[in-house]
């Protein structure tokens, strides 16, 4: 073997000697300069010092400082790792390993080992890779900026990966396995028995302590929170746990529930209705309140400030109410009111007009107020008094309201009294209690008291022949002469005792209306020949 092998054999088993790095241990030779003083090769005579620097380095390992070009920096951690990592042309190719010393005080090292056995490479080979490591070492390229790091550095190639801007292969792992142990621990998390008991929880809401509710996964937890709620009588605690169910359960599920609770029913629709929640009704119908929710339709319809819309509103809840079992009443009502409704946008835009051109009676008696929205009985007594004499073909006559709307004769005929007599119209009123039996003959029949007729007529301040005839009409003679003493109706006083044949009567109320005119009609019944008196 000639010297040249054997001094290759011999520095390569110097290389050899360097123990191997620990796991995840970067392999940059320039890096791992500035961990650990250079050891020189076993042989040579040429020790290091301990606190060399780069040229020192240099001309420890041979090389020449003229004939060297520092490698640029690497951009990445891997493209370090890379360049000191190139494939040979022998099997043997050339690494780099680092070790730290263990004292705090020791300085790192750094070894150069073949991957490969000696006695499977031959000079040739080893030559060769050689020449190959000093022809990257001794590159064309431009040379960087003299290199920072020195011997006595502890940054490592994580460190530099760092200064890259990117992170390295051990910090990606670490992520990742963080990563992995908050997934499971989130998991276990959603699975581990909870704390705060059902009780303490409730008890929590009516005292208004931190709580939460989203620790209840079951149903059965979730109907057992419900009813703990209930069972309190807590209106807030009821309803936290009602919304809660509605955002976590089913729509079967959580009507189901509540279908079971009224208290928790009446709550949470006394929440919506504050709200003024446009589903009130649809909610009431899943729960079963049928009767509710046809009553807040038609509540909601009568805010409607349109005659027109307030109109369609209605008979979309008689459409709703009357497949109601049970609201048949209800729903009757609400078809009236809807007929009504398109009875007064008849009238109204048309008396409107009349009003403005002058129209009577709409000139001597103008509005002062618009007929939309008034009930039956205003809109009755306004068709009495501005179409009292208009056929039963037109919308606005009282007598086809009265067909329509079914009224009894009693209603009409007090409101077409009220109205006739605000009118001045007495004529008419003595039509409203005129009857013809069946021979034909006039005869004066009401469907109520005429006390109740006198009562009306002078309230409306009727005249004192008007008020005299309907006093005359009262059967009962006591009643009769107790009204005529409170309007101060001398004349049927005294016509009402000489009916009776109340002699004595008279004279007793002689003294009332001495020196008066009514005495001298007194003394004029007395004088009558044809009574033959009782006393």
């Amino acid at each position: 073997m000639s010297q040249d092998h054997e001094s290759t054999l011999e520095n390569d088993d110097y290389w050899n000697e360097t123990p191997k790095p620990k796991k995840g241990q970067g392999r940059n030779f320039f890096d791992e300069l500035t961990e650990s003083p250079p050891v020189s090769p076993p042989g040579t005579g040429r020790d290091v010092p301990q606190n060399s620097s780069y040229e020192s380095i240099l001309k420890a390992a041979g090389l020449d400082e003229d004939t060297v070009k520092t490698p640029a920096r690497p951009t990445s951690v891997r493209g370090t790792v890379n360049a000191s990592r190139q494939p040979a042309p022998s099997p043997a190719n050339g690494s780099v390993r680092y070790s730290k010393a263990s004292g705090g005080s020791q300085a790192d090292s750094v070894s150069l080992s073949s991957t490969g056995s000696s006695q499977h490479s031959n000079e040739p080979s080893h030559r060769r890779s050689v020449s190959d490591a000093s022809s990257k070492v001794t590159s064309s390229d431009p040379a960087p900026p003299p290199s920072t790091i020195s011997a006595g550095s502890t940054s490592s190639i994580d460190e530099e990966g760092r200064q890259d801007g990117q992170p390295s292969h051990t910090e990606m792992a670490q992520l990742i396995a963080k990563n992995n142990k908050l997934e499971r621990d989130l998991k276990k998390s959603k699975f581990s028995p909870r704390l705060v008991p059902i009780a303490d929880t409730v008890t929590h809401l009516i005292t208004g302590e931190r709580y939460s509710l989203e620790q209840y996964k079951v149903l059965r937890e979730k109907l057992a929170l419900l009813d703990s709620a209930v069972g309190n009588h807590d209106g807030n605690a009821i309803l936290a746990v009602v919304i809660f169910l509605k955002k976590t359960l089913s729509r079967t599920l959580f009507y189901d529930a509540l279908r079971k609770r009224p208290d928790a029913v009446n709550q949470y629709l006394a929440y919506l209705k504050i709200r003024q929640n446009d589903d009130v009704a649809k909610e009431m119908m899943s729960l079963g309140r049928m009767e509710e929710a046809s009553m807040w339709r038609f509540r909601k319809a009568c805010e409607k400030t349109g005659a027109e819309e307030r109109q369609k509103a209605v008979l979309d809840c008689y459409s709703h109410t009357r497949a109601v079992v049970g609201r048949e009443y209800e729903a009757d009502m609400m078809n009236e009111y809807q007929k009504l409704l398109y009875r007064q946008n008849e009238i109204e835009p048309r008396d409107a007009q009349a009003q403005k051109n002058g129209i009577p009676p709409f000139r001597a008696f103008p509005r002062s107020i618009s007929l939309y929205f008034h009930p039956m009985i205003t809109t009755l007594f306004y068709c009495c008094f501005y179409h009292y004499l208009e056929p039963e073909t037109y919308s606005s006559s009282p007598l086809a309201l009265k067909k329509e709307f079914v009224l009894s004769e009693k209603q009409y005929l007090y409101t077409a009294l009220r109205a006739r007599g605000k009118g001045k119209d007495w004529n008419s009123i003595d039509s409203l209690f005129t009857a013809k039996n069946w021979r034909g003959k006039a005869k004066f029949k009401a469907p109520m008291k005429f006390e109740k007729v006198v009562e009306v007529l002078a309230g409306l301040k009727a005249e004192d022949a008007v008020l005299d005839k309907y006093l005359r009409l009262v059967e009962d003679t006591d009643a009769r002469i107790l009204l005529a003493k409170r309007y101060v109706r001398h004349n049927v006083i005294v016509d009402t005792l000489a009916e009776l044949k109340d002699r004595q009567g008279l004279e007793q109320y002689r003294s009332v209306i001495r020196n008066r005119p009514e005495e001298n009609y007194l003394q004029a019944v007395i004088d009558k020949p044809n009574i033959k008196w009782k006393n």
